[in-house]
């Protein structure tokens, strides 16, 4: 199938934000609003989120869905890059180089997160590779994929699926604050009611809620003036939530509806603010570019001259680590990801064959 450019796109303005985020991190004393700014990259998971459950949709066709041809694909899609960051990150780790989280990576762990199991164990989710828990939400919105593709066929299903999403969020958020300690919401378990699968499923329900949304436009895309000030409005708006997010309760949550509206404006309106050439670049090379940015910003930070203002800081190593994290993610996107992607369609395609003469 085509790619969709608008999808490589909006997965390039994801990655800009998660990169922005971890650098801003190793940046000391921003400013209010800009650190709230820089934080609020984290929703670039979200949006990840939300592209993945639409695409998953948009290419998989219910009456044609094997369950065996659909999870090696996925598994070539994520695994082999994912697997090599396993094992870099976990000899780093044990080198001293650096580590994912302060928790110490015990074997477990090392298991659960090789077997894509670490979203369900709070020691696991996020301690052997850096940003580790958004692959572990994937592989569990993976294995429900299936019964949402039977069963929530329609948008009015769909639309109830979101409503009780946006529930559970709440409830598994609303155990953590009433039920952990202090010194819990601080450590392990805080950490894992805050990237856990529950906390995101607004994000899937929301691609499978566009995706029936999208199913009711006309093949067409709408390229006009009107369409880029209405594009402008939805950039503005989420601008504005970023800026002043930390000061936002559950702005985890509540973002989500704004980052749905900017989903619907790439794929409606076709501005040129969201759909252009460098954002999907920047969207084709995004999973091997979320895996090896955390070790570029921890070698290329101790370069920023210190005595710069924080934001300048902050610009530079932002531009430098998107730069070289690209040239490096191009290289493992072109020999790694693409001839693995290449594999686990023919393997797919074998399988398909093979279960057909079989029937």
């Amino acid at each position: 199938m085509k790619r969709l450019v608008y999808l490589d796109s909006l997965r390039g303005i994801a990655i800009l934000g998660v990169v922005l985020i971890h650098v801003g991190q190793s940046i000391d004393h921003l400013p209010v609003l800009l650190k709230s700014f820089s934080n609020f990259g984290f929703r670039g998971v979200q949006l990840f989120f939300i592209v993945s459950a639409l695409t998953l949709c948009i290419v998989t066709k219910p009456e044609k869905f094997d369950p065996a041809s659909f999870y090696t694909r996925r598994f070539f899609r994520i695994a082999p890059m994912f697997y090599l960051a396993i094992v870099v990150y976990t000899l780093l780790a044990f080198q001293n180089v650096m580590q994912a989280s302060s928790i110490e990576i015990q074997p477990y762990d090392i298991v659960a997160t090789t077997f894509f199991v670490h979203g369900f164990v709070p020691h696991s989710i996020n301690t052997v590779v850096p940003g580790g828990w958004s692959i572990a939400c994937e592989a569990i919105f993976y294995a429900l994929f299936p019964l949402a593709l039977r069963y929530v066929t329609n948008i009015r299903l769909a639309a109830v699926l979101l409503i009780l999403s946006f529930a559970a969020a709440v409830g598994n958020k609303g155990f953590a604050t009433l039920f952990l300690t202090e010194a819990q919401k601080a450590g392990m378990w805080g950490t894992f009611f805050h990237f856990n699968f529950l906390t995101n499923l607004p994000a899937f329900a929301s691609g499978i809620f566009l995706y029936h949304l999208i199913k009711k436009w006309p093949d067409t895309l709408e390229k006009t003036r009107l369409g880029d000030l209405k594009t402008l409005v939805v950039l503005s708006a989420l601008i504005a939530f970023s800026v002043f997010s930390a000061f936002i309760p559950a702005a985890q949550i509540l973002v989500i509806p704004i980052l749905a509206a900017l989903v619907y404006a790439a794929a409606r309106w076709d501005s040129v603010l969201l759909v252009n050439p460098v954002l999907a670049f920047l969207g084709e090379i995004s999973f091997s570019l979320y895996l090896v940015h955390f070790i570029v910003i921890h070698f290329l930070e101790p370069f920023i001259p210190g005595a710069l203002p924080p934001y300048m800081q902050l610009i530079i190593l932002f531009l430098v680590v998107l730069v070289v994290g690209s040239l490096l993610s191009t290289l493992t996107y072109r020999y790694i990801e693409q001839p693995m992607v290449k594999l686990g369609r023919r393997l797919s395609n074998s399988i398909g064959q093979s279960l057909a003469k079989s029937t």
